[in-house]
């Protein structure tokens, strides 16, 4: 549940520029251009709300990262694979994180916030949506006594407008006693609605806006894109009643005189259908009033403006370079006498991505080495670190179990191995988690009976000695001892 809210919260606040920028783009840059054309660009808002994917591009808008608010902000990734622990987590497959204690407060206090955080989201985005439910039902029973006149088209005399309701089957409802003129304006209106599916829009809108209910950008979105989708029909309906200023110019009066006969007096029914006489009437007659119908290449240079204000909001900031190691930055940061950074050649593996797509930095840092006789500076416990473009990364604390079993690494993993469990560990890019991908161990009882077991991320079976014993044999040879005396390009050994 904390995932997913954390994946809301940036889904939402990549959202939000994109509202703002629409937003400065409507106001000073297509205010006199056709409302379709901010319409258009509502929509990409709330297709940035309801997408959690996106794609990257030199050219976008947006300043901030998708992931702006790392998704396991609340949780201190800790792993300790000492020899008790490993041995009593034999039968857990490793599993389970161990916390330290001197962070572990911190971490719970953050985790717990975050915990209540999303339950209080979840229960007012539920409550949202109920509350849509029950008025969308109460407003259908309150049409049950409706006539149907022709097609779609129903008549009712306890409605003061007109509008549209419905889902597959839409439904254009009149109040009783309309005259011939209006009539034929309010149906063309409702007509223009439904041909450009207004009336499924405005329903998933309002429910994009319930997961989003904390974001004021996604309710002042909502606002603006119903007011232009309804300012776009008023100009919709005059297109279709005349070719030129001249043809449309009587037309612009006796339409604007039934949006203000029809007015409603109602603030937007964002759970509701579309109410011929919802919204700024005020504003609706003055549009309509000064609409003109615009020339040819005019409408051309604005659909081409728009493209690119779509493909720049929908994108996300490209890098523009690689991230750059800063290596006396990262041992000023780290602050612990022995760094080693791990070569470039080896990242994409130790990430576990089968593509290679991303690669970053990875580090170990420690304060306890020993000699282990060959020149090497070797160690059997360091914390793990990642260089991301938001920064550095701690991801836990890494172990092994003796002097004979240092860490070390290849392009499948890092190694954590003792006499009696051997493990090979990657990054989770996604949620900046160590994993355990597989791991060997055997374990004994007060008879001598050895118990093999292997797992293979979550998945564990028994084994036996021959798989134990393979473990090794596959993955050591090849595997890189962290030498803490050395780094890829120079010997980086400090006693502070």
């Amino acid at each position: 549940m904390e995932a997913i809210f954390l994946n809301i919260l940036n889904m939402s606040l990549t959202a939000g520029y994109c509202a703002g920028i629409v937003l400065c783009i409507r106001q000073l840059f297509i205010r006199h251009f056709p409302k379709v054309y901010s319409y258009i660009l509502w929509l990409v808002v709330f297709a940035r709300l309801a997408l959690p994917f996106s794609y990257e591009t030199i050219y976008s808008f947006v300043p901030i990262r998708s992931k702006t608010i790392p998704t396991n902000i609340s949780v201190i990734h800790q792993m300790s694979a000492g020899n008790d622990q490993m041995h009593s987590a034999a039968n857990e497959l490793f599993s389970t994180p161990f916390i330290n204690a001197d962070v572990a407060a911190g971490g719970n206090r953050l985790q717990i916030a975050v915990c209540v955080a999303a339950w209080v989201w979840l229960a007012a985005a539920v409550g949202l949506v109920c509350y849509g439910i029950v008025s969308y039902n109460i407003l259908k029973y309150k049409l049950k006594e409706s006539v149907q006149t022709q097609g779609q088209i129903y008549e009712s005399n306890k409605i003061p407008s007109p509008f549209v309701m419905g889902f597959i089957k839409p439904r254009i409802y009149l109040p009783a006693g309309l005259s011939g003129k209006e009539r034929e304006y309010v149906l063309c209106h409702e007509q223009v609605h439904i041909k450009r599916c207004d009336y499924l829009v405005k329903q998933i809108a309002f429910l994009i806006v319930c997961v989003h209910w904390f974001n004021p950008m996604a309710w002042i979105s909502l606002w603006f894109m119903c007011r232009d989708m309804e300012l776009s029909c008023d100009e919709q309906v005059l297109k279709a009643f005349g070719r030129n200023s001249e043809q449309i110019m009587p037309y612009k009066k006796e339409y604007a005189a039934a949006l203000l006969s029809l007015a409603s007096g109602r603030n937007i029914r964002i759970s509701g259908g579309l109410f011929f006489g919802d919204g700024n009437v005020k504003k609706r007659i003055q549009n309509v009033l000064g609409f003109q119908r615009p020339k040819r290449i005019i409408t051309y240079i604005s659909v081409i403006l728009i493209i690119l204000a779509a493909v720049g909001l929908m994108g996300n900031k490209k890098p523009d370079q690689p991230i750059t190691v800063d290596e006396a930055a990262i041992m000023e940061e780290i602050n612990l006498p022995y760094i080693y950074f791990i070569p470039e050649a080896y990242w994409a593996g130790i990430e576990g991505l089968a593509d290679g797509e991303h690669a970053y930095p990875i580090i170990l840092a420690t304060e306890d080495v020993y000699d282990n006789g060959d020149g090497t500076m070797a160690s059997m416990i360091a914390d793990l670190y990642v260089l991301t473009e938001e920064g550095l990364i701690k991801l836990g604390e890494i172990s092994s179990g003796g002097t004979a079993y240092p860490l070390s690494y290849s392009k499948a993993g890092i190694f954590m191995n003792s006499g009696h469990t051997g493990s090979r560990c990657t990054i989770n890019t996604k949620t900046w988690e160590l994993e355990i991908a597989e791991s060997v161990a055997v374990s004994y009882d007060e008879n001598g009976t050895d118990t093999f077991t292997y797992s293979l991320g979550d998945k564990t079976q028994e084994s036996n000695e021959e798989e134990f014993l393979a473990f090794f044999d596959k993955y050591m040879p090849e595997s890189v001892v962290v030498n803490f005396m050395e780094n890829s390009n120079q010997y980086i050994y400090f006693n502070f």
